[in-house]
């Protein structure tokens, strides 16, 4: 009997890792841009059937909002009330989400009326009204700036009204300063060897002060009133004990 010879061929199936690589989608950061205006463009694009543009867009994206509307063009206001540019054409790259309205005037043919606007030094739009020349115009508080004594603002009323009448349209109001010297000023309480501060100001130079002391402080009543040895501002309020 022939003996049959089995071969058992045994095959080795290699597994070969081959390396993947699996990428994760960024997350692209965008900001809010809201535009209100009669006519105007986008980065070029049309946006005439409406007043307004709302969308998203990405961080860093550069845009270009262009007035296109028919009565005079003045600024661009941000969220802040911030004048950003006083051309219809305003450039710039997105950072944070952002709101902008165009600021006009309208063509009339009696120019006795005007938009006055009240901005800040740095550009803040303060108020913006349409007065005519009959109206009486409201002015802001004073402005307060470190260093700065406020003296006024560049146009009076009687400057307003007649650019008005001249056919000026639009008036723009910048506070004026002048630069002062500064000086510091504390009052301390005194009572035996010990000293608090109770206040702490600074002034200008030929700018007034008063310091009011209390009857008692620490069950002790006011005796006078003694300047700081080393300085000509500094006031102690010293006070007798009691009997």
């Amino acid at each position: 009997m022939k003996r049959k010879i089995v071969l058992l061929i045994v095959f080795v199936i290699m597994i070969v890792a081959i390396p993947c690589t699996i990428f994760a989608a960024e997350t692209q950061e965008t900001a809010d841009v809201k535009i209100s205006a009669s006519r105007f463009t986008v980065t070029g694009k049309s946006v005439t059937q409406k007043n307004y543009y709302y969308q998203t867009r990405p961080i860093g994206n550069a845009i270009t909002v262009t007035y296109k509307g028919t009565d005079n063009f003045r600024f661009w206001i941000d969220e802040n009330g911030m004048a950003v540019s006083t051309e219809p054409v305003y450039s710039f790259t997105l950072l944070h989400p952002i709101s902008l309205t165009a600021v006009t005037t309208a063509r009339t043919g009696d120019q006795t009326s005007a938009r006055v606007v009240f901005l800040s030094d740095y550009g803040q739009v303060i108020s913006s009204r349409i007065y005519n020349d009959s109206e009486a115009i409201v002015f802001p508080e004073p402005l307060y700036r470190s260093g700065k004594r406020f003296i006024g603002w560049s146009f009076t009323e009687d400057d307003i009204v007649s650019e008005m009448l001249s056919g000026e349209e639009y008036i723009a109001v910048t506070p004026v300063f002048e630069s002062i010297d500064q000086h510091s000023i504390e009052v301390y309480y005194k009572t035996n060897d010990n000293r608090e501060l109770q206040t702490s100001t600074i002034i200008g130079s030929g700018e007034s002060f008063v310091a009011t002391a209390p009857e008692s402080f620490n069950g002790q009543p006011f005796a006078y009133w003694l300047p700081f040895r080393y300085s000509s501002c500094g006031l102690y309020g010293r006070r007798r004990n009691s009997r």
